[in-house]
This record gives structure tokens, sequence and C-alpha cells, in this order.
């Protein structure tokens, strides 16, 4: 009774503050990782070191000694802290969700390859692809000449929450499916190039590059590729998927992890991460720095889904504009700031400031 009291008290701040969501995450992700991880002792040396640059150790810098780079472990930025400092002060979440919306992106991202729109429902209207006035009849026709559908709610959509698939032959008619959503929209499924779906078939295995923009620049901080396992047709590493990092020249790293924080030298079905490469993975590094300045208004941390297509050349399935996470990025790439100097510079202006 308590927890279902807390629970819903906690619903009603998250609605107020939804950065409070990512705190609240970052604490229970942490205590998965030390039901999964046996957290190491850190040594006296890098605990000092960690005590001089945060003032105390964290249970996420523990985590990151345990699993990453004990050289640099005192670089790791703690997620909570990073949440309520770094993207609260990098991104105005009161004002991005009247962007966050992919039903927008027809008109934000005109320019830039997009899964085909079927349908939308915005604001209780059904409209086609050009914003164009449509009924469900034609919505229904549409997809069945296709075959195959993904169905998305248009905001909120993190964790693979809020997606559906639907095939002309499957059980659920359209009409089924549609009636659990209120706005949403209806897209092609996107094929995606060999590479990546040698790693897992069954799911869009997408790449996520996290942009920062800072001092009139677009920064790379970190990019990964997340993949599915088993069935499962979503790739969210906090579905149960795994995220892997990426070299500089687009190859895969040789191990990935998962929300829990285990380590996989290889993919549960067999494949090895460092046997593939993302193709073109410049032209997905130079898309998001050329999107980023788009948001900035609003957001200047981004995290950038992007599909790779049978021809090797990115499809943008997403930019979340705020809340998107650090762990798998520290987890495969180290931390998240790289060196010591910008840490530090990071900790200056944004937390002890603030």
């Amino acid at each position: 009774m308590i927890k279902r009291i807390g629970s819903k008290l906690y619903g009603l701040y998250a609605a107020i503050d939804p950065l409070a969501w990512q705190r609240h995450y970052a604490r229970k992700t942490l205590r998965e990782k030390r039901a999964n991880v046996s957290f190491a002792a850190i040594d006296n040396g890098t605990e000092m070191q960690i005590k001089k640059l945060w003032g105390k150790v964290d249970g996420w810098h523990q985590f990151y000694y345990t699993i990453g780079e004990k050289d640099r472990a005192h670089l790791y930025f703690p997620d909570g802290l990073f949440y309520d400092k770094i993207d609260r002060a990098l991104n105005d979440w009161r004002k991005a969700p009247i962007i966050d919306d992919k039903n927008l992106y027809s008109l934000l991202f005109h320019d830039v390859r997009q899964p085909k729109v079927i349908g939308r429902k915005t604001g209780g209207l059904l409209m086609g692809e050009n914003y164009n006035v449509m009924d469900l009849a034609r919505l229904k026709a549409q997809c069945e000449a296709v075959g195959g559908v993904i169905i998305k709610v248009p905001f909120g959509s993190s964790g693979g929450h809020g997606i559906k698939f639907w095939k002309k032959l499957g059980a659920e008619s359209l009409e089924e499916v549609l009636s659990g959503f209120g706005n949403y929209i209806v897209q092609e499924l996107v094929v995606q190039h060999e590479e990546l779906s040698k790693l897992h078939p069954e799911s869009l295995n997408t790449v996520r590059i996290m942009t920062m923009t800072e001092d009139d620049e677009v920064k790379i901080l970190s990019s990964i590729v997340r993949m599915g396992i088993g069935r499962s047709r979503v790739d969210n590493v906090s579905s149960g998927g795994v995220a892997c990092g990426i070299c500089d020249d687009g190859r895969l790293k040789n191990f990935a992890f998962d929300g829990r924080g285990v380590r996989y030298d290889r993919h549960p079905q067999g494949a090895r991460f460092e046997e593939s490469i993302v193709p073109n993975f410049e032209e997905c590094r130079e898309l998001c720095k050329r999107l980023a300045p788009r948001v900035t208004r609003f957001c200047k941390l981004v995290s950038w889904d992007l599909a790779i297509a049978e021809d090797g050349h990115p499809v943008l399935i997403e930019a979340n504009l705020y809340g998107g996470e650090l762990d798998f990025h520290q987890m495969c790439n180290g931390p998240i700031f790289k060196d010591g100097v910008t840490t530090e510079r990071m900790i200056k202006q944004y937390v002890r400031q603030r």
C-alpha cells in the first residue's frame, strides 16, 4: 500500500519534472547492477583521486571501477549527478517536449532520410505522410499494401515502450492495435544493412550517438550500437538488449554490456561484435553534427538513434532531446568526457555552481 502511494506521488512529481524519472532510473539501475555484478574494492590511490575530484565516492564510481578503466575510474560521471546537473543545464526540459514529437520530424528534419510515414494521428486528426487529412479505411488499405508496419507513440517511447508491430496476416486487426493508442505514427519497417543484421536479425539494431553543443561547436561524446536478444524486435538495453561501443573507424569493440552491467564477449546468439562494422560511420557522425543546431534552442545534449539501411546510409529513427541514458555509453566507451581537464571544467561549470 505504501509503495503504491509512493509510486503515485512520484508519478505526479515526474510529470512536473521529467528528469526526476532519470534520477529514479539511475538509482534503480545501480541497484540492479549491484545485484548482478560483484563490485570490487577501490584501491586507496583511486579512492583519493575520486574524493579530490568529486568530494566523495559514489556508488556509480564503484560500479565503473569494477567493469571499466581503473586508471581513469575517477573520471566517470555518476549517472544521477549527470541527469540532475549536466542534462538539466544543457536541455530545457520544460520546452523540449514542444518539439519532441515524431509527428513533427517530417517538418523539422524534412531533408533527412527517415522511415516512410504511412499515416499519423495528432491532436485527434488522422493524416497522411504530407499532413493531408485521411480516414481509417485509407490508412488500413495502405498498411495492407506494404504488409507490415510499426506503430509508435509520437513521444515518450523510451525503452521501447509505446511501440507495436502489425502485419497483414497477424492475429490482431489494425483497428485493434490502433485502439490502444491516442496519438500515433505509422511507418514502414526499415530493412537494415547486413552488417548490423548479422548481430541480431530479429531487431532493428541502431546506432546511438550523443552530441553536445557548446561554444559554437557540436561535439560527439560517445557512439554505441544497441541490439536485441532472442526474439525481441526492439534493441533497447532497458528492454533486455545489449550495447557495444564503436571505434573511430566504425568497427565494433569486442565486448558489450546489458542493462544489468553484465559483460558479453559475444552476442548470446553467437555473433562476435568485433567482426561487424557500422557502414559509413563517419556519415552518421556528420549527420548528427548537422542536425544538432536545429534543436539547440531547447536542447544542447541530444542522443540520436540511427538505423543503417540496406544501401549503407543512415536513417534517422529518433532524437532523444533530454534524459538520454548515460550508463551504457560509459560502460562501453569509458568516461563520457574522456579527459580530466574537460571533466573538471564540467564539474566546476555545471555541478558546483548549481
